[in-house]
């Protein structure tokens, strides 16, 4: 008889506060209030953090942080993360939801070397994210490239959707091409 393994629970809490209108404050122990407010496209504030800011920015950081977990178990020649994200929030199913989350990282490494490593730590961390895990939204990322100090340029090869994940599920193709670019 195998006995089924047992894993941490983990409970995150906050609170949030309205002030007037659309606008209001989240607030959580020992973290700075953020300041949120319904989006402009919703007769928000145009300066101030919506829930689908925040819902994007949580998809993108929690894939940086995933990837950081792994590179911080390895001896990758890692210089900079930088990552763009576009969330689409569209009709579906009767409702507005967020359907896809397209996310740009792009991955500095010390040497030619690292590339491939790192393709398959951000391929690792794809899967592995726990937000992108959570969510029903598909969560694309095939734009990330990669760069060296020499200021080659590595870029994931352009492939068709067969590389995304949805419903949590993911299909990175990893394939990457060297392309030279002048200047940069």
């Amino acid at each position: 008889m195998t006995t089924k393994p047992s894993y941490k629970v983990f409970r995150f809490r906050n609170r949030v506060e309205w002030k007037s209108g659309r606008h209001g404050t989240i607030r959580a122990a020992d973290k700075p209030a953020v300041e949120v407010s319904s989006p402009p496209q919703f007769n928000g504030e145009e300066a101030t953090w919506s829930p689908e800011d925040l819902f994007l920015a949580t998809v993108n950081v929690c894939l940086m942080q995933t990837f950081m977990e792994y590179v911080h178990r390895t001896d990758l020649g890692l210089i900079s993360y930088d990552s763009a994200a576009e969330g689409v929030l569209e009709r579906a199913e009767g409702r507005y939801r967020f359907t896809e989350f397209h996310l740009q990282p792009v991955i500095v490494v010390k040497s030619e070397e690292d590339v491939g490593r790192a393709a398959k730590i951000l391929d690792a961390a794809e899967s592995a994210c726990l937000i992108s895990n959570s969510i029903r939204a598909t969560v694309k990322s095939p734009r990330s490239s990669w760069r060296n100090p020499s200021q080659r340029r590595w870029q994931r090869a352009p492939a068709d959707d067969s590389h995304s994940s949805g419903r949590g599920s993911h299909q990175a193709e990893g394939l990457l091409h060297a392309a030279v670019s002048a200047g940069r």
